[in-house]
């Protein structure tokens, strides 16, 4: 199509390819201008927005691989759409994770030992709250109010790692790394005692008896164990290490009864 015609009223070398615009009369007046960060949509019977609708977003159907009518459900979003910017097969489950503008910068980025939690009024930490536990309610069979006391512990949870009836008052035993390694695992005849500054055996105490109070009778004594080895003399939180007598008490009473002599003598 022709336009212009009129002295100043045309285009020139280098302007190819640049609109043509021309005012329109509407309800705004011959000479409004529609600022660049709006945009139209609409204009027939039917299609258009109304009092109270500000803020409502405009969606558009978009004919894809998917179909024409397909629509994405209200738990998934989308992201990525360019070069390189996207996800491949084998990586489901993994986050998508992106750039937030905080007080800690544009750049800061949470290490993977931790997370977030709270934002909202009253749902926070403040100082000298550090080392406190974060809990969250959980629902499970003992109901969405159950609370543990604090005097148990849960463990296992995994197939296989857990315990059965009848298994009341077994012992939950995890490694622990020591300098005796990773994998010891001290003797059932043996017993540990000590572990505080100063209370412990040292060289030479070797078959020493470990002697403790017996129960209601604080004035008499009973031997518990035998001085066997340890690691180092009174270390803070090193024990030492005793053969467990009572472990042994059918034998010492077999010896005792076979030299002739009442077993009785140093019961109680």
């Amino acid at each position: 199509m022709c336009a212009g015609g009129e002295p100043g009223q045309d285009t020139c070398k280098g302007d190819g390819g640049s609109p043509l615009v021309c005012p329109i009369e509407t309800r705004l007046g011959h000479f409004f201008e529609l600022h660049s960060s709006f945009m139209c949509a609409g204009g027939e019977p039917g299609q258009d927005t109304c009092k109270g609708d500000g803020g409502s977003p405009l969606v558009c159907s978009i004919e894809t691989r998917l179909g024409h009518f397909f629509e994405l459900h209200s738990s998934f979003m989308c992201a990525g759409g360019e070069p390189g910017q996207d996800t491949c097969k084998g990586d489901g489950g993994s986050p998508v994770v992106c750039p937030i503008e905080t007080r800690l910068g544009h750049f800061f980025e949470l290490h993977s030992s931790f997370m977030c939690a709270g934002g909202e009024p009253g749902q926070d930490t403040c100082k000298g709250d550090g080392g406190s536990p974060l809990v969250c309610p959980i629902e499970t069979r003992l109901g969405h109010f159950f609370e543990l006391h604090s005097s148990f512990m849960c463990a296992g949870g995994e197939p296989g790692q857990d315990t059965c009836k009848s298994d009341g008052g077994s012992p939950l035993v995890c490694p622990i790394e020591t300098r005796l390694g990773h994998f010891f695992e001290l003797h059932s005849s043996f017993m540990c005692a000590g572990g505080e500054p100063g209370q412990d055996t040292c060289k030479s105490d070797g078959g020493s008896p470990l002697v403790c109070p017996i129960e209601n009778d604080p004035d008499r004594y009973m031997q518990s164990g035998i001085v066997a080895w340890g690691i180092g003399c009174g270390e803070d939180g090193t024990p030492g290490v005793y053969v467990d007598v009572s472990n042994l008490r059918d034998w010492i009473d077999d010896k005792i009864a076979g030299k002739g002599l009442d077993v009785k003598a140093y019961s109680f």
